[in-house]
């Protein structure tokens, strides 16, 4: 029986997701090293909690924006959101489960003339859930293939009682079985 020597060797780079991974590689004396499998998984999950963060990070600074609106900010005497507005939104981007974040593009994010922040998801014209954050509320609107629906009233806010019917509205958006958290 031939044994067969393992050597953890110098980092291999890698191109994943258009940025350069550089992991521990198994060589076996020979010209191509072996990317270890459990290396590359921690990289992947290194590499996603890293453009996670990142996006979190422009989304955060997006709604951060809207802190320079002034009255009438959209030529017809629009109300900027308040700052409790705005840090009801960034706790609400930071409650949503990583993978509708993902999904989220921070164009989706925006001040109504109300002085509240809308956020919406989309996959067509016809298919958003679509939710505005005020100081103490939160409404929400949702089209699907299959369903049309709203909150049933203005939530609280602070009660967090809108959490499961939005996650439940944007699991069904994408039609998956996705986790909480």
């Amino acid at each position: 029986m031939a044994q067969l020597n393992l050597n953890i060797a110098n980092p291999v780079q890698l191109v994943f997701v258009g940025a350069a991974l550089s992991i521990p590689a198994i060589t076996t004396g020979q010209a191509n090293p072996i990317v270890s499998p459990v290396a590359l998984c921690q990289n992947v999950n290194l590499q996603n909690n890293y453009f996670l963060a990142k996006h979190m990070d422009t989304l955060k600074k997006r709604i951060n924006s809207f802190k320079s609106l002034e009255d009438g900010w959209d030529g017809y005497g629009g109300e900027p959101p308040m700052e409790e507005v705005i840090n009801n939104a960034l706790t609400f981007i930071q409650e949503i489960p990583s993978p509708f974040i993902h999904l989220l593009e921070a164009d989706n994010l925006y001040p109504t003339p109300y002085g509240t922040i809308s956020i919406e998801w989309s996959r067509a014209e016809d298919q958003f859930v679509s939710i505005e954050i005020g100081t103490d509320k939160v409404a929400y609107f949702y089209e699907n293939l299959e369903d049309i629906g709203e909150s049933p009233s203005n939530l609280e806010f602070s009660q967090k009682q809108y959490s499961q019917s939005i996650l439940i509205a944007l699991k069904n958006l994408y039609h998956t079985e996705l986790i909480n958290g």
